[in-house]
């Protein structure tokens, strides 16, 4: 049984730091790094302790903010809402935000 998005710990995500994986923009396959898991200290509308994930992804392929299929071991595919932050010479830089 899928738990709802806010059921989902930060702890879920840990184990898939630093892995590829091929999410899904639309009609799009993109791969995007998972980089970072960021535990927010602030309170949130969550009973779990809010999030981000940061995210890395080509600057050959820039993605532009809205819905995201991210796909995950325990959860199967999630629609997740990301936004572009930034770009460096490794390329583009996203967060979807738990809170």
């Amino acid at each position: 049984m899928s738990k709802l998005l806010n059921e989902i710990p930060a702890e879920d995500f840990d184990a898939l730091v630093g892995q590829a994986i091929a999410c899904r923009v639309d009609s799009t396959s993109v791969e995007l790094q998972l980089e970072q898991v960021w535990r927010s200290p602030y309170p949130t509308g969550r009973e779990l302790p809010g999030f981000s994930l940061y995210l890395r992804g080509s600057a050959e392929q820039p993605l532009t903010q809205g819905i995201i299929e991210l796909p995950h071991p325990q959860h199967g595919t999630l629609q997740l809402f990301m936004t572009p932050i930034g770009r460096d010479a490794q390329g583009l830089r996203y967060e979807i935000v738990f809170n």
